[in-house]
């Protein structure tokens, strides 16, 4: 028996006529992706303006003993109600307009320019872990998301001091602020705002 060569169909695809289109089209293939590449990179760089945010971390520390003379504090939920409540972020909102940081036009809004979250940290290696609120606020300056950021925290510290009894100074503690740019190597600022 002789071996004889298999038929080619021809509608089948060869190794040569797959490497003779890459061949013929390698402009094409590289030069697109590079080119919006490119594109994508100019945009980002010389058009879109640099966004700055600066966070304030709030520390929920427990009380140490309970007393019925004093309200029940807040859970680390409701402290982040507080935060996020319309009341506090428009009354953060008046006063950056009084101070010339923000225009009578301006919006804070949760969501874009404003956000929380809620997480566990350990407070010390000895210590059990206490939740953390952390309070971010984003802007186009870095002094004016600092300034954003710390109003807002100052607002939802009075606020929820009434809601509490004024109970909540020894179960709130602001830890600290820091200010990162996302597009250029600014160094971190931390900002010690109080308690």
């Amino acid at each position: 028996m002789t071996a004889t060569p298999l038929e080619q169909r021809p509608d089948e695809l060869q190794l040569t006529d797959i490497v003779a289109f890459f061949a013929r089209h390698w402009k094409l293939i590289f030069g697109l992706p590079a080119a919006v590449g490119v594109v994508a990179l100019a945009v980002g760089l010389f058009l879109l303006p640099p966004r700055y945010e600066a966070t304030a971390t709030i520390l929920v520390v427990p009380p140490t003993f309970t007393s019925e003379l004093r309200p029940p504090t807040l859970t680390v939920q409701g402290y982040q109600r507080v935060l996020e409540s319309q009341t506090v972020i428009e009354e953060t909102r008046q006063h950056l307009v009084k101070k010339g940081v923000l225009s009578p036009t301006d919006r804070l809004e949760l969501g874009t320019g404003l956000r929380t979250r809620i997480f566990v940290s350990r407070r010390a290696e000895s210590s059990v872990l206490a939740p953390v609120i952390e309070a971010v606020a984003r802007a186009h300056v870095p002094e004016d998301a600092s300034e954003i950021v710390n109003a807002w925290v100052q607002e939802f510290m009075q606020h929820a001091s009434r809601l509490t009894g004024n109970t909540m100074d020894s179960s709130v503690k602001v830890v600290l602020l820091m200010d990162r740019n996302f597009l250029s190597g600014v160094e971190p600022r931390f900002t010690l705002l109080g308690r």
